[in-house]
C-alpha cells in the first residue's frame, strides 16, 4: 500500500490510503486542520503524521480511519516525522534539530541531534543503533552517521550529500545517498566496533531526486531494484513574456 494526501491544498490536507492492487482510495484522518507527512512505522500498523490541529505542527500517529491520537509535543515547535525506529518504540522527528518522539506517549522526546546543525533526511539503521542524516555544518550539506541515542558522529560525505538510506542483507550493509553530482551513491559498511564505523569506497549509481521533506527513492533488499519519484510534468510549464505588451492595446 501507499500513502497519499487527501484535499486541495497545505491547510486542508487529510492523509490517505491507497491500496495499489485494487486501486481503492481510503481516507483515514479527517481534522479541518492539515496533516501532512505520514511515514509507515515498522511494522505497516501505524502513520505518524505532523498535524496543525493544536496550533502549530505537531506529531500525532493513527492506525486506521479516524483512529488518530497526539503523540508528546515537540518543542520548539514545528517539524514532522522522517522515520520509524525498527522496533516501532520511537518517531525519528525533524524540526529544531533531530528529536526521539516516544510512540507509546509514555516517556517525554529526546533531543538527538541539535538544531544548529541543521539536520535532515535521518535514517534508523536496520538494527537501530546508527541514524544516518545530512547536515550543513561544513557550509554544504554533508552526510553523517552516529550511534543512537547519542554518541560521536562519523563523517560519511566530503563532496556533497543529502537523502541517506540504509539496506542491510545477511552481514552485508550498505549505506546510500545522494551526492553532491546528484548521483545516488552506495557505499558499504563495516561495523568495527560498538560505536565506530568504516565505510568503503563509494560507488555511483545514477542520477535522483534528494527531496525536501523525506528521501525520494527506496531500495529493494537485493540492492539490483529501486523505486524512484518523478514529477508528473518532468519539462514544467512554459512562460511566456511579452513585452511593450501596452502597444498591444491601440
Amino acid at each position: 500500500m501507499d500513502i497519499n494526501i487527501y484535499g486541495n491544498g497545505p491547510s486542508s490536507a487529510d492523509i490517505a490510503i491507497l491500496e495499489l492492487s485494487r486501486g481503492i482510495l481510503e481516507r483515514v484522518t479527517f481534522d479541518e486542520e492539515a496533516d501532512l507527512v505520514p511515514v509507515w512505522s515498522a511494522d505497516d500498523s501505524r502513520i505518524a503524521f505532523t498535524s496543525l490541529r493544536t496550533g502549530s505542527f505537531q506529531p500525532f500517529v493513527t492506525t486506521g480511519s479516524r483512529e488518530d491520537k497526539p503523540l508528546p509535543a515537540v518543542a520548539p515547535t514545528g517539524g514532522w516525522p522522517v522515520d520509524w525506529s525498527p522496533d516501532n518504540r520511537y518517531v525519528l522527528w525533524q524540526g529544531g534539530g533531530l528529536v526521539a518522539v516516544p510512540a507509546s506517549g509514555s516517556e517525554k522526546p529526546f533531543q538527538v541531534v541539535s538544531g544548529q546543525s541543521r539536520p535532515r533526511n535521518a535514517r534508523f539503521s536496520p538494527d537501530g543503533r546508527w541514524i544516518a542524516y545530512s547536515s550543513t555544518d561544513s557550509g554544504r550539506e554533508e552526510v553523517y552517521v552516529q550511534p543512537f541515542p547519542k554518541g560521536r558522529r562519523q563523517t560519511v560525505t566530503g563532496g556533497g550529500g543529502v537523502g541517506a538510506a540504509w539496506r542491510k542483507r545477511g552481514s552485508d550493509l550498505f549505506l546510500y545517498y545522494i551526492g553532491g553530482d546528484g548521483r545516488l551513491t552506495e557505499v558499504p559498511v563495516t561495523i568495527s566496533a560498538a560505536s565506530s564505523m568504516e565505510f568503503g569506497p563509494p560507488r555511483t549509481l545514477f542520477f535522483a531526486r534528494a527531496g525536501v521533506f523525506n528521501r525520494e527513492y527506496e531500495v529493494s533488499e537485493d540492492g539490483e531494484r529501486f523505486l524512484l519519484s518523478r514529477p508528473v510534468n518532468p519539462g514544467g510549464a512554459a512562460i511566456t513574456a511579452v513585452l511593450n505588451w501596452q502597444t498591444l492595446l491601440q
